[in-house]
């Protein structure tokens, strides 16, 4: 704490000993304190060898008791797309215009085996390149084989993969960060 920060309080301390200093102050500024020697000793000592409390020792149970909250309720296992399913996954390649943008804006979007096949909804992943890659990226790193040999062991479900470009908003700022 440096004397800068509270101005008030070295105020206060030199108005207090201010007052002090005068004849006449006030008893709450300075407080009169007793000499030891008018304490009686058989007192201090009594105080001194007064024997502290013990508290008994206590039985804490061990082992399984009841949980004073429910368990957690599992979560299905996703099913996975069944092996050799066709067609096989694929990656298709696509562009579309942006109003807001005022350019066109390349994807790749990642469908996986037995897309379209059982009428069912899938989720989505979207994947943003930014910095200086397009779409292109996340194929070129191989994520369509990842997701293929995860979905086929069954550590995930099937899902959709949206790999857009964000173009020249998305890979550039104006302070080049």
């Amino acid at each position: 704490m440096s004397s800068g920060r509270r101005p008030w309080l070295w105020s206060l301390l030199l108005l207090i000993g201010a007052l002090a200093a005068c004849e006449g102050a006030p008893t709450f500024l300075l407080p009169t304190l007793q000499p030891l020697a008018t304490v009686p000793a058989a007192t201090v000592l009594a105080a001194q060898s007064a024997p502290l409390p013990t508290l008994p020792p206590t039985h804490t149970p061990i082992g399984p008791q009841p949980s004073q909250t429910p368990a957690p309720t599992s979560t299905p296992r996703p099913t996975s797309t069944p092996a050799g399913c066709q067609p096989a996954s694929q990656v298709l390649t696509g562009s579309f215009a942006s109003a807001v943008a005022g350019e066109e804006f390349a994807y790749q979007i990642y469908l996986p085996p037995c897309y379209g096949l059982d009428g069912r909804t899938y989720p989505a992943l979207y994947l943003l390149g930014g910095n200086i890659h397009d779409e292109t990226i996340w194929t070129t790193l191989l994520i369509d084989e990842a997701a293929d040999s995860g979905i086929s062991q069954g550590a995930y479900p099937p899902f959709i993969i949206v790999m857009p470009d964000g173009g020249y908003p998305a890979n550039y700022t104006s302070g080049g960060a």
